[in-house]
């Protein structure tokens, strides 16, 4: 269940500070997760408020399970990289 106030990510990135940083990183920014560790799918609505942010969801998949399930992982990651050099303009 969602705190009032949100996640402590998502209340830092809508305060524009991350990490006792003073402004969000304008590179992109791949968030990992899997659909059993966040039911109510808060990494999106985090990713959703970074100027770069991009959230992968892993289906059926818990915390460390959608790290170890390569086959799903890597063709999501190698795309947003690709994506990212092929762009003119780099953060």
């Amino acid at each position: 269940m969602r705190s009032p106030t949100g996640t402590g990510l998502e209340r830092d990135l809508k305060r524009g500070s991350v990490g006792g940083q003073n402004s969000l990183t304008l590179d992109p920014t791949v968030l990992l997760t899997g659909e059993l560790e966040d039911p109510d799918d808060e990494t999106a609505e985090a990713a959703a408020l970074m100027p770069n942010g991009t959230r992968f969801r892993i289906r059926g998949q818990g915390h460390i399970n959608a790290f170890l399930k390569s086959h799903l992982v890597l063709p999501q990651i190698t795309a947003f990289l690709a994506e990212f050099l092929s762009s003119p303009v780099k953060a």
